[in-house]
């Protein structure tokens, strides 16, 4: 077996001693991805200048960085951090055939950076929530991420309606992109496919994030359903501090034993929990694409989902759910109506994706080996190109 290629990752999505909290979607993929000699660089903002701190293990390097908060002189102080990070490489000499920056619009420019100073090929992931938010919010920084994204030698995807959504603010090759969604691990016990239709709609989250899973939007919905006699009810899972601020929502409403706040699930207990509801509800303002949609669809469950957020495009050809405006209740009311009323419909045609393997390309395996396969070809044509 030959060398294996040297990737460079950035990202301050990676969990480590300073942040163990943070989501593990970047943490799994590069672990997986055993054709490459990783090497990470995991980045923590601090609004201290005297807090920073380099903290070095084998193969990962943790670095606190100062920043201002939400992204003020973004680029003034990812170059900072880039500087810092060439110094590092360099006290290390440490060479890599490819950088990786893991949000196009955040470690995206540290990557360009390093590009210039030492022509090493990069690509980037574009993350629908935080990528396209900063595109949205920074027009006076299209002209940077048009030049990223022109040098860039690949571009990953999360989800196909980002696309679209790319196109309106930057040109790009499609040639260059791939989808790379989340995966998950899919159990491997069969969940059964056949049990008595249900009342249950449930919504799974973070709570700290309830404004952005617009879960007062959706206990309006359920409680107008009730109201017209539909007999709903809707539970939310998850951990975080802001339960009292969902109980307070339900307070409100008309009737308040039909949603309850069941905690956090354990992942191993989620397949045989989730077979008691009609439908996952994930009707966020903006979402990238979590593995919750996944860990549903293969469980038999139909999702209600955002328009052009999330999991819209994957599943093409497949009544596997409704999307919605967010923004509108009313939207969210009829199409929770629909998923109810067509509950055996809807699950049958999860349960026919699924036999036609429709959840394949999200499995560990798939994603691994597209993801490898991309980042070695890259620099193989880099190599042929210089």
């Amino acid at each position: 077996m030959g060398r294996k290629e040297k990737a460079l990752h950035i990202s301050f999505d990676y969990p480590d001693d300073l942040n163990p909290h943070k989501p593990k979607a970047v943490k799994n993929l590069i672990e997986q991805a055993n054709r490459l000699d990783n090497f990470v660089i995991s980045l923590n903002r601090t609004g201290n200048p005297f807090q920073e701190k380099t903290i070095n293990n084998p193969n990962l390097c943790e670095l606190k960085i100062f920043a201002p908060p939400f992204g003020v002189f973004l680029y003034i102080f990812l170059k900072r951090a880039a500087r810092k990070i060439m110094k590092l490489l360099s006290e290390q000499e440490y060479k890599p055939d490819i950088v990786h920056g893991h949000k196009l619009t955040y470690e995206g420019i540290i990557a360009y950076e390093i590009w210039k100073r030492y022509a090493v090929p990069y690509v980037c992931t574009v993350r629908g929530n935080t990528d396209m938010q900063v595109l949205n919010w920074k027009p006076g920084y299209r002209k940077l991420y048009q030049r990223i994204v022109a040098n860039s030698e690949f571009l990953f995807i999360i989800a196909p309606w980002i696309v679209g959504e790319l196109k309106k603010k930057l040109v790009f090759c499609e040639k260059k992109t791939a989808f790379l969604p989340n995966f998950v691990t899919f159990p491997q016990k069969k969940v059964a496919g056949e049990r008595s239709t249900s009342n249950k709609i449930i919504s799974i989250f973070h709570l700290d994030g309830f404004r952005n899973k617009n879960i007062a939007r959706l206990i309006k919905a359920v409680d107008l359903l009730n109201d017209e006699g539909f007999d709903l009810e809707l539970h939310i899972a998850g951990k975080g501090k802001s339960k009292t601020k969902i109980l307070e929502m339900i307070e409100k409403t008309k009737r308040r034993s039909h949603f309850r706040l069941l905690g956090h699930i354990k992942n191993e207990e989620l397949p045989s929990f989730l077979v008691n509801y009609f439908s996952l509800a994930m009707p966020s303002i903006r979402e990238s694409f979590g593995i919750v949609y996944l860990e549903a669809l293969s469980c038999g469950l139909p999702i209600l989902y955002s328009k052009n957020r999330g999991m819209d495009g994957y599943f093409s050809g497949y009544l596997v759910g409704e999307s919605v405006n967010p923004l509108s209740v009313n939207d969210i009311k009829d199409k929770i109506t629909k998923i109810f009323l067509n509950q055996t419909k809807y699950r049958s045609e999860v349960l026919r994706m699924k036999s036609e393997h429709g959840l394949e390309r999200f499995t560990r395996a798939s994603v691994a080996k597209t993801y490898e396969d991309q980042i070695i070809n890259a620099v193989q044509r880099y190599k042929l190109l210089r």
